[in-house]
């Protein structure tokens, strides 16, 4: 059985694909995190770049981080 931390880093050797830029609604996040897992032109490869509407950010992994706990909140 692998560890959690195992697992982690063995997804994450898969992720090589270029960025791939994603804007959301904080008002509908829920709804607009589902419509991009969800489309048929999603990759799993490609790492997310999240960002919000109307709000100045660079996603430099704090902004995902982020969008990830809003959508589980949201969950």
């Amino acid at each position: 059985m692998k560890t959690l931390d195992a697992a982690l880093q063995a997804l994450g050797k898969k992720i090589v694909g270029d960025r791939v830029k994603v804007k959301v609604d904080p008002e509908d996040i829920l709804s607009d995190a589902l419509a991009v897992y969800k489309s048929t032109s999603f990759d799993p490869t490609c790492p997310l770049m999240i960002q919000y509407r109307l709000q100045p950010a660079i996603d430099t992994g704090g902004v995902l981080r982020q969008f990830y706990s809003d959508v589980f909140r949201e969950f």
